[in-house]
């Protein structure tokens, strides 16, 4: 199972009557500890960004203290490139990649583009970051897990019912965020500990997965193509909890019952043969 841990960063303070602020503001706000999240000295932090965020000169500054991006790049940003092709066109597991180039612009910075290209439906994807080492096919299977991770905003607002702060103020919010954070964390982990303890597996959402793979379409309704590109089987996804593990959850926590009954349960809920 992948992993993906929820951490506050910072809290949207908005100014001059705009109802929040802008990203890239809650990034340049956030302290160099808080973005490491806890990584050792010398350990590279890579951060997947939605690419409204771009600013090469924060970028750089963050990059001293061992903190890197990758982006999406707009097409209106006028980089020039500096390199011939880096990637290995050897290596398998660059399939699908088009370009890996150095690339700069006005502000001084030295960049990397590397562009992608999904063999499932044909669409080409372009990725800007400051990481200059890893290779290329990694930059694009970070960027590609992105979009897992906002499904766990999608899960926050829609199946944990988090719409909004509860209230206007600094603590309030930073304490609201912490605890979304926890709440889906913990539910992760417990999830993980009743398939790995005890042995019990979600049957309904497997077969639910079958089918959406059998059927899968890309975000403009085309039919995804079956492949064994390594970018796009490397890693298995992170799924969202389902509503039936919340709402067990939500009433297991309350009850004073055997661990075992609430076992038992959630084997029903999760078979496809109740």
């Amino acid at each position: 199972m992948s992993f993906y841990w929820l951490h506050r960063s910072g809290s949207s303070r908005p100014k001059d009557g705009k109802k929040k602020a802008h990203d890239a503001t809650v990034l340049k706000r956030a302290e160099i500890e808080t973005l490491r999240q806890g990584a050792a000295k010398g350990q590279k932090v890579l951060f997947a960004w939605d690419k409204a965020c771009i600013d090469y000169p924060n970028w750089a500054r963050l990059k001293r203290s061992g903190i890197y991006f990758i982006t999406r790049e707009k097409s209106n940003s006028a980089l020039k490139t500096l390199s011939i092709d880096l990637f290995d066109p050897h290596d398998s597991r660059n399939a699908g990649i088009q370009s890996d180039v150095l690339v700069g612009g006005a502000t001084g910075e030295t960049l990397r583009r590397v562009i992608y290209r999904d063999p499932r439906d044909g669409q080409s994807y372009t990725f800007l970051t400051n990481e200059l080492t890893l290779p290329a096919w990694a930059i694009a299977l970070a960027y590609k897990h992105r979009w897992v991770i906002e499904k766990v905003f999608d899960e926050l607002k829609n199946k944990m019912a988090e719409t909004k702060s509860w209230a206007s103020g600094e603590t309030a919010k930073r304490s609201h965020a912490i605890f979304a954070c926890l709440a889906h964390n913990l539910s992760l982990l417990m999830e993980e500990t009743i398939r790995r303890e005890a042995g019990i597996e979600d049957e309904v959402e497997a077969r639910r997965n079958e089918i959406r793979q059998r059927t899968r379409t890309n975000r403009e309704g085309r039919a995804l193509a079956e492949t064994g590109d390594f970018i796009q089987r490397a890693v298995r996804r992170a799924t969202q909890r389902t509503v039936r593990f919340i709402r067990w959850l939500r009433v297991w926590l309350y009850r004073e019952a055997p661990w075992s009954e609430a076992l038992a349960r959630i084997a029903r809920v999760w078979s496809t043969n109740p």
